[in-house]
């Protein structure tokens, strides 16, 4: 069959009008998705998204803004990130990802987000071997730590240096923190390179007092 250059035309003005109008319909839900997101933010987080989320347009800047919004807290923006193919695992140089950096600030709803509704590893470590239970346990966020043990956090996880959570928790002071680990299951005994077990990091005499009588020794 021949096609004459009328039907030719005439095909192609169909296509283009099918992409044209696919496109448009890609922007319009893009837009709705904005618009959605931009409804729940609050001012801060709008403030953020205006000057700095908007203006990334490649996938490490959309990465950096990422790890950003997580340490703020920004779940909306965290979303807004995602749909625009924002890799919410990416660590920075030093290997720090989203996750850590939620852990690090305590922003227990956006590690559910990152953990419950993006699917993020909760025992995903930086260069240093830090786990988001670690940094947690240092800020002596006890309900953080609850939820990402109960999401399957290693507890026994050690940094290059021999660090355990349970050492970052006698660090923080929080004796019901050092008491839930201990509870848990954390190593009492562990010792890192210096041969320091969890007793050595606590400044806080309560908490000395509650390790000594869990056995710990001065080394």
């Amino acid at each position: 069959m021949r096609l004459t250059k009328q039907t030719l035309a005439s095909m192609a003005f169909v296509f283009i009008s099918a992409v044209m109008t696919l496109t448009w319909s890609c922007k319009i839900d893009e837009q709705h998705l904005k618009d959605e997101l931009l409804s729940t933010m609050q001012a801060d987080e709008l403030l953020y998204f205006s000057e700095s989320v908007q203006t990334s347009e490649h996938g490490s800047d959309l990465n950096k803004a990422a790890r950003e919004a997580a340490r703020r807290g920004h779940i909306g923006v965290l979303s807004w990130l995602k749909a625009k193919g924002a890799d919410l695992n990416r660590s920075d140089a030093e290997g720090w990802s989203p996750i850590l950096y939620a852990a690090e600030n305590a922003q227990l709803d956006t590690l559910r987000y990152l953990v419950e509704k993006a699917g993020v590893d909760v025992r995903a470590r930086s260069k240093g071997r830090q786990t988001a239970l670690m940094l947690a346990c240092l800020g002596g966020q006890t309900d953080v730590c609850r939820y990402l043990l109960d999401r399957g956090a290693n507890l026994n996880a050690r940094t290059l240096q021999g660090s355990t959570a349970l050492m970052y928790a006698a660090a923080s002071g929080k004796l019901d923190l050092v008491q839930m680990l201990i509870e848990s299951g954390a190593d009492k005994q562990a010792s890192d390179l210096q041969q320091r077990t969890a007793l050595s990091f606590s400044k806080n005499e309560t908490v000395k007092n509650y390790l000594s009588s869990q056995g710990l020794v001065q080394p």
